[in-house]
């Protein structure tokens, strides 16, 4: 299954990864020249750059690489795609990051209803600021209207400055505690991945 998304000069589409692009998703985020931008020293030292066992367990087969809802409806799911992108001749064909959705909702949490949370990440830096992430989002958002989810959350650090301004220009607004519309769970430094997590959020 594919889906896309156009605009900007590069026109972007989602694959869904398999078992099999778990090598390429990990060098993206923990290899690259992009990692200094999200994960470890100097920036980040409250967030390392993980080893490829702790990136297997978190980014676990059985949540992200089982296609669509679990038929027992049981919870720790999501999906993972890959990002394509080519010119709008299409041609110049390249697989340049990934994006995927935690299901944060829970049947005895009415805040959580229609709740997703999203990661994403763009694994070489030549790819920053064509409007790759943007598009992406827009192309999951799709899907996730299809599963049912109305709310996209990510929580990136302050620190990440060029992130969060890109989150915003693709729709996302910051939501403090103080609004009551999402879970507790989500503004408690202890499920944070970072010390200075900001909660974004944008509605489907």
């Amino acid at each position: 299954m594919r889906t896309n998304a156009q605009g900007g000069d590069l026109a972007v589409s989602l694959r869904r990864a398999t078992v099999n692009d778990r090598r390429q998703i990990y060098r993206w985020m923990a290899q690259s020249d992009a990692t200094a931008e999200m994960l470890g020293l100097p920036t980040f030292p409250d967030c390392p750059v993980p080893t490829w066992e702790e990136f297997s367990d978190d980014f676990s087969i059985e949540e992200f690489f089982q296609p669509g809802p679990p038929a027992d409806n049981t919870k720790d799911w999501g999906e993972c795609w890959i990002i394509g992108v080519q010119n709008h001749n299409g041609d110049s064909v390249a697989e340049v990051g990934q994006i995927n959705f935690s299901d944060e909702r829970e049947d005895d949490d009415p805040a959580s209803a229609g709740l997703a949370e999203l990661d994403i990440w763009i694994g070489a830096r030549k790819w920053w600021g064509l409007g790759i992430g943007a598009q992406a989002i827009d192309a999951l958002a799709n899907i996730l209207r299809r599963y049912g989810f109305t709310t996209l959350m990510i929580r990136p650090s302050a620190r990440n400055k060029r992130a969060v301004a890109a989150y915003k220009r693709a729709g996302f607004v910051e939501q403090s505690n103080h609004g009551g519309t999402l879970p507790a769970w989500v503004y408690d430094p202890a499920d944070w991945d970072y010390l200075d997590s900001l909660v974004l959020v944008r509605q489907l």
